[in-house]
């Protein structure tokens, strides 16, 4: 687990520091790390695909749903994409990987996405999205006191 959290924690590091080709910036990731209501919610999936029209749509909807989480991309109100890939990282597969997540998060939902080039990645490209709205069912049960009568989130 920790290394999961160092990892997305790093990710967004990356996504804030490091210049792309199409950028995001700290107040972008911030508008999508504002906390909603008076829960913890939120999304972070980071997959890597190899780069096949498949893989790619297959990963841009497990970056939605992370299986950690558990959470429910319908209900997710902003969110933030970054696609990284080496040079040869085409116009073709970052639409195609933006649109399978457009189509997966509800129509009024702010989208924004970025790439940036990693060469050391080699021929993977890594997708990573940022999402605000979904509570996890975990910890909405934690919040609820149902499955761990012991944790007070409030």
């Amino acid at each position: 687990m920790d290394e999961v959290l160092i990892r997305c924690i790093r990710e967004i590091l990356n996504l804030i520091n490091n210049c792309g080709l199409i950028n995001i910036d700290y107040a972008d990731v911030k508008k999508v790390l504002e906390k909603s209501g008076n829960y913890p919610s939120g999304l972070i999936g980071i997959t890597e695909s190899l780069g096949d029209e498949s893989d790619l749509i297959n990963k841009a909807r497990l970056a939605l749903n992370n299986p950690l989480l558990d959470p429910d991309p319908h209900k997710i109100d902003k969110c933030i994409v970054s696609v990284s890939g080496d040079h040869k990282l085409s116009l073709s597969k970052i639409d195609k990987i933006i649109s399978t997540i457009s189509h997966e998060i509800p129509k009024e939902a702010s989208l924004k996405f970025g790439t940036s080039l990693n060469p050391s990645l080699g021929s993977k490209i890594r997708i990573m999205a940022l999402g605000r709205g979904p509570i996890s069912p975990y910890v909405q049960a934690a919040v609820d006191n149902t499955e761990f009568p012991n944790i007070n989130l409030r």
